[in-house]
């Protein structure tokens, strides 16, 4: 153990941002992610999608027009920030909580344009309702937010209770019911780079390898062989040997849990135990800068990283608590929360 405590390694972005929008207020961001372009495009598919599924024979509606649907988007935020019991508050002329949003759309108008909402009308596959907006977004959140050194790659949950066929239920997040959504992000700030939605049994993936490492490889494509190097840090679903293997060819550098009972493993790595009155056992991979860390605290964790050790070290965290533990796990705590930032800003 080093004799005198150390904080561990910043984590923060870096030239993350483009130099161009250093000066930009929050609207104007706003407006580089959710074009003109893109509210036109949700206009005319709603629209469509109101004349073809018109109920009660009154023939053609009143169209919706780009303005509408960004105060449609707008009044959404406005109620995640001024928060009432129930959305028709919004709209009360009550002394104690009256707000803007009258002048800007009628009751009615809004509940129509809520009823008839649509990203896309023709069906294609299970994910069609949102696919091409998901592809849009996915293609801008690179455009303007660099990537990050390290990265957090997790499952993600978007809560929704209506009818889906691949709606899922995750007992470890807060909103256990919704759509369930593969999440890279970045460790610090926890700002989406991309979402892959699993769609169930008829999820597209290499049946070869399986899903955790198939959506890892797919992550880790834009990587390959770059330089600055990422760091990516993901949990036991996505490891594999040849997830390990991958990476560690590819010039990408990882910190992962695993599990020893796998058939993947090789049989020097699934031999390894903790004895009775061993605390860590490392064991590096042959041929190679992999190390696979036993470590036994409040309960036995299972590492394994090429670039970090398991060196124990006492470390101060973020609220300038002294920790002692290895160095893999004071990383892995470190950059495995990302994703779950994403949770807490979708589910609050």
């Amino acid at each position: 153990i080093t004799q005198e405590p150390i904080h561990l390694p910043s984590i923060e972005e870096t030239n993350c941002v483009d130099e161009s929008l250093a000066n930009k207020s929050p609207l104007e961001l706003f407006q580089l992610m959710f074009t003109d372009e893109l509210f036109q495009m949700v206009t005319d598919t709603t629209n469509q999608y109101m004349n073809k599924n018109i109920i009660g024979g009154k023939g053609r509606q009143k169209l919706f027009t780009k303005e509408e649907m960004q105060n449609f988007i707008f009044i959404y935020i406005f109620s995640s920030v001024v928060r009432l019991p129930e959305m028709e508050m919004l709209w009360s002329d009550s002394r104690y909580y009256s707000t803007i949003i009258p002048k800007i759309m009628n009751y009615n108008r809004f509940k129509r344009i809520n009823k008839y909402l649509h990203l896309a009308v023709a069906p294609n596959n299970k994910t069609h309702k949102f696919s091409e907006f998901l592809k849009y977004l996915n293609d801008k959140w690179v455009t303007y937010y660099r990537y990050s050194q390290y990265i957090t790659i997790d499952e993600c949950m978007s809560a929704f209770k209506g009818r889906i066929c691949f709606r899922q239920t995750i007992k470890d997040k807060k909103k256990q019911t919704g759509i369930k959504f593969f999440a890279k992000s970045s460790a610090s700030k926890g700002y989406v780079y991309r979402l892959i939605p699993y769609t169930g049994k008829n999820f597209e993936y290499d049946q070869t390898l399986g899903i955790g490492t198939s959506v890892l490889c797919d992550f880790a494509k834009p990587h390959i062989n770059k330089t600055p190097k990422v760091h990516m840090t993901f949990d036991i679903f996505y490891t594999s040997m040849y997830v390990i293997n991958y990476l560690q060819q590819n010039n990408i550098d990882f910190t992962c849990t695993w599990n020893n009972k796998r058939k993947c493993f090789p049989p020097e790595i699934k031999n390894i135990d903790l004895k009775k009155r061993e605390d860590i056992v490392v064991k590096r991979m042959k041929g190679t800068n992999v190390r696979f860390l036993m470590y036994r605290g409040k309960k036995q964790v299972n590492l394994a990283s090429n670039v970090y050790s398991g060196n124990i070290k006492a470390y101060y965290n973020s609220n300038n608590k002294k920790h002692i533990k290895p160095e893999m796990i004071a990383v892995y705590n470190m950059t495995k929360s990302g994703v779950d930032q994403i949770d807490a800003c979708t589910n609050t």
